[in-house]
């Protein structure tokens, strides 16, 4: 049996958006993990150097994918979780 914090915060986390940003994020296979995982975890921003991958990640999640080098990226939005 999960102690109370625990199934508190399980509780908490199942109504909310946990903002995840996936740095060298491929197609999105950790990320896809991540929202499989019926946690909460939402993809807010992306960074992926090759450009078909890229867009398999902005076409499944449909966040903003940066499709370059991750030295390129000026400002990263806010997030929970940096995957």
């Amino acid at each position: 049996m999960l102690l109370s914090v625990e199934r508190a915060m399980i509780l908490r986390m199942a109504h909310r958006i946990i903002k995840t940003l996936d740095l060298f994020a491929g197609a999105g296979g950790l990320s896809l993990g991540f929202e499989d995982s019926g946690r909460g975890f939402s993809p807010v921003f992306a960074v992926e150097v090759e450009d078909a991958a890229a867009a398999t990640f902005g076409q499944h999640f449909g966040c903003e994918v940066h499709a370059g080098r991750i030295q390129d990226v000026a400002q990263f939005p806010d997030a929970d979780v940096i995957v």
